[in-house]
């Protein structure tokens, strides 16, 4: 009789701390942010907030960009931002490195359809990450505290800090995206 008594207290003690377990995964879910996952702040030894000479090292140490060094390096038109832009190797087509006030804020790293798909890249991104705050048909998006992830269709991953692009729009700093200049550029040529 006792040991029937000892396995009702422990089945219940089991029961309960499923419950328990399965309610803080649905709050966090509601919350829209992973339990335990970290928060994503770069690719590879690159993370947002690094300053510019740091990226430059990091990028000559990184096997999937062929960073040239200054030719890379450029001011964005109308700006006091630094972008570096380089091209990539295997899995990697380019990728672009935005600076405000000399730190990394913004990574964009467009990936080679010849060597990977979008969803592989979303798998592995769930996999590290959790399930994705939004999702639409162009993008995934992985929403935090201070950074935003998001997995961009044809296939680029972009990092942003939030904290730094906020101040930027507060200040009424923040320009055209470099993707939406460059496309200016190019119409003007006609």
């Amino acid at each position: 009789m006792q040991g029937m008594y000892l396995w009702r207290k422990v089945s219940i003690v089991f029961l309960l701390t499923i419950f328990l377990l399965f309610e803080a995964d649905l709050l966090t879910a509601q919350s829209g942010l992973p339990a335990t996952r970290p928060e994503p702040r770069g690719f590879a030894s690159i993370k947002l907030g690094q300053d510019v000479e740091t990226v430059k090292e990091e990028l000559k140490k990184e096997s999937y960009f062929n960073y040239r060094g200054d030719p890379d390096v450029s001011f964005l038109p109308h700006t006091e931002q630094i972008l570096i832009e380089c091209s990539g190797f295997t899995y990697v087509r380019r990728g672009y490195f935005q600076f405000n006030d000399k730190k990394l804020y913004i990574i964009i790293i467009e990936l080679n359809r010849d060597e990977v798909d979008y969803f592989s890249t979303y798998s592995a991104l769930v996999a590290k990450y959790g399930e994705p705050t939004s999702i639409t048909p162009t993008e995934a998006v992985w929403d935090y505290k201070t950074s935003r992830l998001s997995l961009e269709k044809p296939l680029s991953v972009k990092y942003v800090d939030k904290g730094v692009l906020k101040k930027l729009v507060e200040e009424g700093k923040a320009k055209k995206s470099f993707a939406d200049t460059a496309l200016d550029d190019f119409l003007k040529q006609f």
